[in-house]
């Protein structure tokens, strides 16, 4: 007839618990007490924290070893604890020492383990203060509140309900221009064209059917006319750290500029998109 296992459990626990390097031999407990009656509760529990721990970090730390984890032990602290220490009641000390919130994410390429001779100093050190029988009450700490588990949150609308306003760059007389142009002998000699109105630099954008994008003041860019501020040049001579067009830009080859200009009152032209 096999044991159950809650008795087990219960048996192992009860082993456990009387070797000196338990992890409960390295918290204190907490009590209850009634504040009104100024009567302690018989409820006693075991910290969360480990306090032993957190007082020995840095002695720790200087008494450890840095080695590599073998993937064969990837999310079994257990097993480490049991080949350095002779008990898997350490794998919680493991995990501190080594900033591991959970034995999930124990998969690190190197660990550190404090030596077995610092643990055994402060586990004597413990016995003798026997942190189990520190009781320290719990009301000496101020209570906080406790967030709920589920709340609602009013949901933030992503987009606010302001009044539209038009950008400043887009005033209401631009109009936006596409014009075609035909390398030809003349063309390819001068290296421009003259565009039919004034252009904002910005705005320029040149392009050549099956070829790249082109980046504007470096491959191509808008200077003065002989009136106005309408040519486009791919003569690296003209652009300031350019390297221009010129080979690209040969005869017969097409190509198109879109831009925006700023007429007032001007019509719409028959280029205009």
């Amino acid at each position: 007839m096999s044991m159950p296992y809650s008795r087990v459990i219960d048996e192992e626990a009860k082993i456990l618990s009387t070797y000196s390097n338990d992890i409960d031999n390295f918290r204190r407990k907490y009590s209850l007490k009634e504040e009104l009656t100024n009567e302690q509760i018989l409820i006693q529990f075991v910290a969360p924290k480990i306090i032993s721990f957190e007082d020995n970090r840095f002695l720790l730390l200087q008494n450890s070893n840095l080695k590599p984890l073998k993937s064969n032990r990837y999310y079994r602290p257990d097993y480490i604890s049991y080949e350095e220490y002779g008990s898997t009641n350490l794998w919680g000390l493991l995990l501190f020492i080594n900033d591991i919130p959970c034995i999930e994410d124990f998969n690190v390429e190197n660990i550190l383990i404090p030596t077995k001779s610092i643990v055994v100093s402060i586990s004597a050190k413990n016995i003798r203060k026997n942190l189990l029988q520190e009781i320290v009450p719990l009301y000496e700490y101020p209570l906080k509140a406790t967030p709920p588990l589920y709340f609602r949150k009013k949901p933030v609308p992503i987009f606010e309900d302001q009044p539209y306003t038009a950008p400043a760059f887009l005033p209401s007389d631009i109009y936006f221009m596409r014009e075609t142009f035909t390398i030809d002998v003349v063309t390819a000699r001068q290296r421009y064209v003259d565009l039919e109105y004034d252009a904002i630099p910005e705005s320029v954008i040149l392009k050549i059917k099956d070829n790249p994008s082109y980046l504007y003041d470096k491959h191509y860019k808008l200077i003065k006319g002989t009136k106005r501020l309408n040519r486009v040049t791919w003569d690296p001579r003209s652009i300031t750290n350019g390297i221009g067009l010129v080979s690209v830009l040969v005869e017969d080859i097409e190509f198109e500029i879109t831009y925006t200009r700023k007429t007032q009152n001007a019509p719409v032209s028959i280029h205009s998109l």
